[in-house]
């Protein structure tokens, strides 16, 4: 018997939230933020922060 499927089955890099089951992929849906070096990932529905990541891109510098 197989396990059931979920709707991300075959998805990479899909974010879960903890708080209210949302899942996208990390260029889903997710209200992504930049706090100094990081970006947060919140949920689009109950806004629990679901992850931090390293920013890729350096932060630009004023003028």
């Amino acid at each position: 018997m197989s396990p059931p499927h979920s709707p991300t089955d075959g998805r990479k890099m899909v974010l879960y939230c903890q708080e209210c089951g949302h899942d996208s992929p990390i260029t889903g849906d997710w209200d992504e933020s930049r706090h100094g070096d990081e970006v947060q990932f919140r949920c689009p529905d109950c806004g629990h922060l679901v992850t931090r990541r390293p920013c890729k891109e350096p932060k630009p510098v004023p003028l």
